[in-house]
């Protein structure tokens, strides 16, 4: 599984609604059309919407994977690393790309 974030939030020029929303549907028809994973979260780097394909994969549910909780779903080995890497990328708003094992709903 690959996975691609985006964070909002984190200053810039005013949006409009329209402009956030057609943004929004961008990234989940990527993720759609490309079989690629990609979640929005918030200036703090916390998950804050839901991701059905996270969830499919992962067997977790929204309230699970929200905020910071998706690092579960991250193998062991991997977990610290990435969760490392994510905090600097989010603090010094630099982009971010790492590869890591996602842990399917059966545990594999």
């Amino acid at each position: 599984m690959n996975a691609s974030t985006t964070t909002k939030g984190t200053g810039g020029p005013a949006q409009s609604e329209d402009d956030v929303l057609r943004w929004e549907e961008r990234y989940r028809t990527y993720g759609e059309l490309t079989g690629q994973l990609a979640w929005v979260t918030n200036a703090e780097g916390e998950v804050e919407e839901d991701i059905p394909l996270w969830r499919t994969y992962t067997g977790r549910s929204f309230e699970e994977t929200k905020g910071w909780g998706w690092l579960t779903s991250i193998h062991p080995d991997d977990a610290e690393r990435v969760a490392r890497r994510w905090k600097k990328a989010v603090i010094t708003r630099t982009p971010y790309e790492t590869d890591y094992r996602v842990l399917r709903y059966d545990g594999v």
